[in-house]
């Protein structure tokens, strides 16, 4: 019933809307409805807030031409949204001032003794008792009492603030849409564009004057043309058509801009206040390590590190970090250097920290650094961020390129190196994230030294550079306890010779942190990550393989392989390798670097096979990248960007490889001839002696 009556209301509404006659208002008035009602009057623009006492108060009530009932019949009630009650007296329209006749409405407007500023409030209008309008700004409530007492408000959607500029009100444009504009009180509401400041960003950051840019954002209605003028700067264009964005520009620090758009029925103006083009600090501070996310409830792992130079002699409390949402660019926490935990110094910086209440788990999310207002860096992880607030207005944030999920230990935070690459490593809240030795020559790789055919599918951890007259301790998982500890005497460790069991090989996409205590003295000097390596007897041969062959069993031409992990790889990202063929088909994707099963190749081709080794920070990431590639039929390289494409990281390029599996035809033996030649004799004498037989007979 309730979607019946609805639906027979809009059908009304739509009729009457359709025709101005008197008959059809008629039989509005004589229903009593709220959607006939509104098609011959409604609150058609008001304002209750600005910058200079609210001295825009004011309602404005359209009414059309053809309605011949009394003004007093309809009610203005303005409502407190706290108690949806009705506040101060409610106005009928006899007692509005008159304003314009456009041909088809008369507008009347009234300037109450004071409309509240919202959050929510609203107001009513009412024929005779029955609720043309209830409207509300700043939310919605339901009314308690009056005319409208029990009804929901609804919200137009648009609001004002002591920041309104007081020449400004809300009106309702010809689509139905409540938007801001320049005043109309008393007639039409015939401006239908719009226009505000979107953002200002600085060209340079200097101590002396500078300049700047804002972006003007332009809403246009029905104007076919707007003439663009500005007090200071050049815009982009003279006169505007539709919707779209004014960017002016060379506009000189510490003066504002106002833009102005203008035709006949249109005097827009919107004006942008100079930033404070501050110059980056030369202060050496930096944010250090960043925790946000990690396997356990709560994340307990979240916190921020700021490292600064002991050579600073100033207020810790004039630097701020700041938080940001990557939904939606916004703020959502901030702290001084003053609040931070103190943390050690290692003579040349002191480490310190904080742990936020949250910090938010990316895709993308930010952080930023100030010093007196000043931006030092503005940093992001999982994505960039484009700053829309102080600090970091007008500024793009940088990503530092590594993350952290809902499966990363909590004892893993992400640091700056030295180097300044962010690293994902053990947690060092609160002290340096690199030992303060100035070299440290170590290094460490997956190895298949030592690893036989009867240990395929494991490899060894290879660690050099070490001192034969030092002792040291080895994490080889990243999980922060020894496996290894006191090894001194020698330059080299891997895991086999050592007594430790070889490393599993898991899918191609594996890495392992290994860290090396220099002197076993508690701390980590050395982290380096690893990436594992596949260690395979694919012919089971009882040796293993590291370029192509065949299996041994040949009876078929579909036992070719490859094995594109020919040599160790250092690195923390992961490896795909693409297998194509030389008619331009990349024929399959993988995380091992070992393809089995190959159809054997043309004997007259010099490489039948190529594998292209791709490096990516992720999976997903490498295979959507490959799934759009092309591959040059001769070579097997990348043509749609370069042989080393740029989401490549390190160790990309291109190997051939010839696969002939196909069993030879042997060369008979002299005895095989014999052989052969001897039962042909014996066939041609057994043939003879059948047809003498047959005469006789």
């Amino acid at each position: 019933m309730l979607f019946f009556t609805n639906y027979f209301f809009k059908k009304i509404f739509k009729f009457i809307t359709k025709s101005s006659n008197s008959r059809l208002v008629g039989i509005c008035l004589f229903l009593g409805l709220p959607l006939c009602l509104q098609a011959q009057y409604r609150i058609n623009e008001f304002a209750y807030d600005c910058d200079i006492s609210d001295d825009n108060e004011v309602v404005e009530v359209r009414i059309e031409n053809t309605f011949t009932g009394n003004l007093s019949d309809l009610t203005l009630t303005l409502y407190n949204g706290n108690g949806g009650v009705p506040y101060g007296v409610a106005e009928t329209l006899d007692d509005f001032t008159v304003g314009t006749n456009d041909g088809t409405y008369t507008y009347y407007t009234w300037i109450p003794s004071s409309i509240m500023n919202g959050a929510p409030d609203g107001l009513s209008l009412d024929f005779q008792g029955t609720v043309v309008e209830f409207l509300s700004y700043e939310g919605v409530f339901t009314a308690v009492g009056g005319v409208a007492d029990g009804m929901m408000s609804t919200d137009i959607g648009a609001s004002q603030t002591n920041s309104s500029t007081c020449d400004k009100t809300l009106q309702i444009d010809n689509t139905g849409t409540w938007v801001e504009k320049l005043a109309t009180v008393g007639s039409a509401n015939a401006c239908t564009a719009g226009l505000s400041v979107e953002m200002t960003t600085c060209d340079n950051k200097t101590t002396g004057t500078d300049t700047y840019q804002t972006v003007f954002k332009v809403l246009i209605g029905s104007e076919t043309s707007l003439n663009v003028m500005t007090s200071s700067g050049i815009p982009t264009v003279t006169t505007i058509s539709e919707d779209g964005l004014i960017t002016v520009t060379g506009v000189e620090e510490g003066t504002d801009i106002t833009l102005s758009l203008s035709n006949a029925d249109c005097n827009l103006m919107a004006t942008a206040t100079s930033p404070i083009c501050l110059p980056r600090p030369t202060v050496d501070a930096r944010i250090n390590e960043i925790g946000y996310d990690c396997n356990e409830s709560g994340d307990p792992n979240e916190v921020v590190e700021v490292r600064l130079e002991n050579a600073f002699t100033g207020d810790l409390s004039d630097f701020t970090v700041t938080l940001f949402n990557g939904n939606g660019n916004a703020a959502y926490n901030s702290e001084t250097l003053d609040n931070f935990i103190l943390g050690m110094t290692d003579g040349t910086f002191t480490y310190y920290t904080w742990k936020p209440s949250t910090i938010m788990n990316g895709a993308p999310d930010g952080l930023s650094l100030d010093y007196q207002g000043a931006l030092i860096e503005f940093l992001s992880y999982e994505g960039t961020l484009n700053g829309e607030e102080s600090p970091v207005t007008g500024e793009t944030s940088t990503d530092i390129g590594v993350s952290q999920s809902n499966s990363t230990l909590c004892d893993i935070t992400l640091q700056l190196s030295n180097a300044g690459n962010w690293v994902e490593k053990i947690a060092t809240n609160g002290s340096s994230n690199e030992p303060s030795t100035t070299t440290i020559d170590i290094t460490a790789i997956g190895t298949c030294n030592g690893i036989s055919a009867a240990d395929e599918n494991t490899y060894n951890i290879l660690i050099s550079g070490l001192s034969a007259t030092s002792t040291y301790h080895f994490d080889l998982d990243g999980d922060g306890m020894n496996e290894v500890t006191n090894f001194n005497g020698a330059t080299t460790f891997t895991t086999s010779v050592e007594g430790n069991n070889n490393v599993p090989f898991i899918d191609g996409t594996a890495k392992r942190l290994v860290q090396v205590d220099i002197g076993a003295n508690g701390s980590y000097d050395a982290m380096i990550n690893i990436h594992e390596v596949l260690c395979t007897d694919a012919d089971d041969d009882g040796d293993l393989d590291f370029d192509s062959g065949c299996d041994e069993d040949r009876s078929t031409k579909d036992r070719g392989y490859i094995v594109a992990t020919v040599s160790p790889y250092i690195g923390a990202n992961i490896y795909v390798y693409v297998l194509t063929n030389r008619t331009n088909n990349a024929l399959v994707a993988n995380t091992t670097g070992l393809f089995t099963n190959l159809e054997s190749g043309d004997n007259d081709a010099t490489s039948d096979y190529h594998v292209v080794a791709l490096n990516f920070s992720d999976r997903l990431d490498a295979l959507a990248y490959i799934s759009g590639l092309s591959f040059h039929n001769e070579t097997g390289t990348i043509v749609t960007t370069s042989t080393t494409p740029a989401a490549c990281s390190m160790a990309c390029g291109s190997m051939a490889y010839n696969i002939e599996c196909s069993p030879e035809k042997p060369i008979p033996t002299m005895s095989q001839w014999g052989v052969l030649i001897f039962t042909l004799l014996v066939l041609n004498l057994s043939l003879t002696f059948l047809r003498r037989l047959e005469r006789i007979i």
